[in-house]
């Protein structure tokens, strides 16, 4: 019964995401066709808007603990650990501004939602030569058009959670190229409520850790190590000191 009644959610929760795609659509075209700056108050309400009624008409309350306020005027590239398909609108609710996410070719395919996600983010293409070069140019227009960027750089979906896989290196190379602060982010508990390749849908609380952003001001690609480092032991920290019970007992520094 209890199986059951988890797929049945994971229907209800499809279907939340469908709907909801389809009311936000004509907002999100009218951004793509009509790009100026001054739409980019629209792109990020839109948005802030969209993951928050997921919750809401789900039933999943999510808890937001900012460790320091982000400033307002302020980009950052914010990093978190990715352990389940609910991961991407739970970052995008507590973003200071329009988030452009770098996620996986997957998510540009589906006809409608592949024509936006293609148009408003940027799709990785794995395994494709040249395309970590076209990856870090649309980046660097993103962060030029005064956009955030959201990047879970453990790269996939972790299926062991909750210590984080080992990071790639893309998103600290794009933060010190352009000089950007990274916001590292503690996803607690996602993994009990939509795991990758799931076909169930749990209902359990949710709490989101936003830690005080790093400075890359002054660093050099040489830099990038250290930096991957302190975001991982940020963000497993977060996870460790807001959900000991779930954290592997022994502290573990970043996976060589």
């Amino acid at each position: 019964m209890k199986k059951l009644l988890q797929k049945i959610y994971l229907l209800w929760g499809l279907s939340v995401f469908g709907l909801l795609f389809l009311v936000f659509l004509p907002l999100n075209a009218f951004i793509i066709f009509f790009p100026e700056k001054k739409l980019h108050f629209m792109a990020y309400y839109t948005h802030w808007a969209n993951s928050w009624l997921i919750y809401i008409l789900i039933g999943i309350p999510v808890k937001i603990v900012r460790t320091k306020p982000l400033c307002r005027t302020q980009q950052y590239i914010y990093c978190a650990n990715h352990t389940s398909y609910l991961d991407t609108p739970v970052l995008a609710t507590i973003a200071n501004r329009f988030m452009v996410f770098l996620g996986k070719d997957d998510l540009a395919k589906p006809p409608l939602f592949g024509w936006m996600f293609r148009n408003l983010h940027i799709p990785v293409y794995r395994g494709k030569r040249g395309n970590w070069e076209l990856v870090f140019k649309a980046a660097g227009e993103a962060i030029l058009r005064g956009h955030s960027l959201g990047v879970f750089p453990e790269g996939t979906m972790n299926k062991k959670p909750p210590m984080p896989a080992r990071f790639k290196k893309g998103a600290f190379l794009i933060a010190i190229q352009h000089q950007v602060p990274i916001v590292p982010v503690s996803i607690i508990n996602h993994w009990k409520v939509w795991p990758k390749l799931a076909p169930y849908l749990c209902w359990c609380p949710v709490m989101v850790v936003q830690h005080a952003p790093i400075e890359t001001k002054g660093m050099t690609e040489a830099d990038i190590p250290l930096l991957m480092e302190k975001v991982y032991q940020v963000i497993a920290g977060g996870i460790e000191t807001y959900a000991p019970e779930y954290f592997i007992a022994e502290k573990k520094s970043y996976p060589v």
